[in-house]
């Protein structure tokens, strides 16, 4: 068994899976010569971050040749969330991913 393959983790919901299975599948169909080697990645409303953490764990193994720039967006003031929920969302996001700012 090679040891130096990851395995993509079970996203946190089968929406999650989808999302990062159309930008998959979108950049498996780019053309060689137009398929980008830069793509940015913006979760509006990035809540808990695990649609980003599913992002950062798959996309990378299954696009190696691609560098992804992903980032979450949410509001903190409209009293929808805990108070603190985007410090325990970038904490959460840092466990796997220290780069994570």
């Amino acid at each position: 068994m090679n040891t130096s393959i990851r395995e993509i983790e079970k996203a946190a919901s089968i929406t999650h899976q989808h999302i990062a299975a159309v930008i998959n599948t979108f950049l498996d169909k780019s053309s060689p010569d137009n398929k980008p080697t830069n793509v940015k990645i913006l979760d509006f409303g990035c809540g808990d971050g695990k649609l980003l953490a599913h992002i950062l764990d798959s996309l990378p193994l299954l696009q190696p040749n691609v560098i992804f720039d992903v980032n979450g967006l949410d509001v903190i003031d409209a009293g929808q969330q805990d108070a603190g929920f985007i410090d325990e969302t970038i904490k959460f996001l840092r466990v796997k991913h220290p780069h994570f700012e």
